[in-house]
């Protein structure tokens, strides 16, 4: 009996120092072998593992089992309340193991690695459906036109994911309708093709770009119609001919990067527009590849006009054509042309006698004067400078004069004057002998003006009614 349970004991002991040494347990078929790499290996061909099924009430509690559970614990949840499934513990909470694929993908979505995932051509034209997402992965190299069509499309890494159109005619993206398209670099390298021939007709779709590589396009083609166009960081390079804009409401470009290995005209404005506000980024120009920053002289009327912080760079042409009074231009590189640096000069240099009436009656100062430096101010009157700006603005008024009396020590007093009133606090008083002697006074003032208002030099004889020669007259406005 002794000798038994010691040959049992023995046999135990080999067992568990078998399972011990190895770490390794196969269950099922072929027990003999294993994967070096497993430590439990199950084998069957028609049967399974059943993971522990449990009722799980609260998923931020480890009820039902027993704090504290491991991190990656697995269970089967049979609560409906808490919906079945696999979970997990994470250490603070169950969490749900992914078992459709499906159920947790986007709705009104399309993953494009080719072209047979986008929707099938008719005439030449993809039309996407509107509202959905297409996602870009990879090169894609069409040979029909793309219809956006209120769609996304776009990507997730513009150096990679591109959409390449082939063809010496049409344009990449066609249509009247609005939509996305970021994130994707973007070309049309055969001659007669373009990026973009857009036209909304009826002024009422909205179109984003955004975040884009267009690049070694023959044309970057035209964006017409929009009720806005948002053009948002967006690098082109190698293009033979750039972009127009015409008629849009609101056309807004941010961060715009043009290299110096574009070509010809990089952006032009033509027709109506409410609103052009261009702000940031770069253009680059060289004059040996004909280039041309900005083309606004194709623009008929716009109501406001903003182009800020752009760094104007190159040996090329920068703009062509003038910024209008509804423009505030500031960015290096280029003139600027705000509200802020208004101003000019108006001059008498022939002695003009202004006649006066009777003492004490302040009267406009007679003569023709020609003009100097005049922006956003007009003179088409003698002796008048109207301000043309959009925005009400403070100004400092000088005048220089200088001036003679037919009669002896006589006092006038000069005045600046405001739409035909005198401005209070600008008179200055000079008492001048006759004959040969020559006086000369300053006065200054500070205005504030709004478009169309104007000012002028006046004086008046404080003694009586003589008249005065004024010899010489400058007036500036800043």
């Amino acid at each position: 009996m002794v000798g038994y349970a010691f040959k049992t004991l023995s046999v135990a002991f080999l067992l568990s120092f078998s399972f011990s040494a190895f770490s390794q347990i196969k269950i099922g078929d072929n027990p003999t072998l294993i994967d070096d790499n497993s430590i439990l290996e199950l084998e069957h061909t028609n049967k399974g593992v059943l993971i522990p099924r449990v009722l799980i009430p609260d998923l931020t509690t480890e009820d039902p089992l027993t704090a504290p559970v491991p991190e990656g614990t697995l269970v089967f949840n049979i609560d409906a309340a808490t919906e079945n499934g696999f979970y997990y513990w994470d250490g603070s909470s169950w969490q749900r193991l992914l078992t459709d694929v499906s159920s947790n993908q986007r709705d009104n979505y399309v993953l494009v690695k080719s072209v047979a995932d986008l929707p099938a051509p008719s005439g030449g034209i993809i039309t996407l459906t509107a509202g959905v997402v297409y996602e870009i992965n990879g090169t894609i190299t069409l040979t029909d036109q793309i219809d956006i069509n209120d769609a996304y499309i776009e990507g997730r890494d513009a150096t990679n994911d591109i959409l390449m159109y082939t063809p010496a005619t049409g344009s990449l993206f066609t249509g009247d309708q609005g939509g996305t398209i970021k994130i994707l670099t973007l070309s049309a390298p055969s001659v007669g093709a373009k990026v973009f021939d857009l036209d909304d007709a009826a002024g009422t779709e909205n179109i984003i770009v955004r975040d884009c590589n267009i690049g070694a396009s023959d044309n970057i083609g035209n964006i017409k119609g929009y009720k806005i166009a948002y053009l948002s960081v967006i690098n082109y390079a190698a293009n033979k001919n750039g972009i127009t804009y015409e008629d849009i409401d609101a056309l807004l470009l941010e961060n715009m990067a043009w290299f110096s290995t574009n070509e010809n005209v990089f952006e032009s404005f033509v027709g109506d527009f409410e609103l052009i506000q261009k702000i940031g980024g770069f253009s680059t120009t060289l004059l040996a590849n004909s280039a041309t920053a900005v083309d606004v002289s194709g623009i008929s009327t716009i109501l406001s006009g903003s182009m800020k912080s752009v760094d104007y760079a190159g040996d090329g042409i920068r703009i062509t054509g003038s910024f209008s009074k509804e423009w505030e231009v500031a960015s290096s590189g280029i003139t600027t042309e705000t509200d802020d640096v208004a101003g000019g000069n108006i001059y008498l240099s022939t002695p003009t006698t202004t006649s006066i009436s009777g003492s004490d009656d302040p009267t406009k100062i007679s003569g023709t004067t020609a003009t100097a430096n005049l922006f956003r101010f007009t003179s088409a009157v003698d002796n008048q400078m109207v301000y043309a700006g959009t925005k009400t603005r403070t100004f400092q008024i000088f005048a220089a004069i200088s001036m003679t009396s037919p009669a002896n020590n006589k006092i006038y007093q000069f005045h600046i004057a405001k739409n035909g009133s005198i401005v209070p606090g600008t008179a200055q008083s000079r008492k001048i002998a006759s004959g040969s002697d020559v006086g000369a006074l300053s006065i200054s003032g500070v205005v504030e003006l709004s478009t169309g208002d104007y000012v002028e030099v006046w004086v008046e004889n404080i003694s009586d009614g003589t008249n005065i020669t004024i010899e010489s007259m400058n007036l500036t406005v800043r």
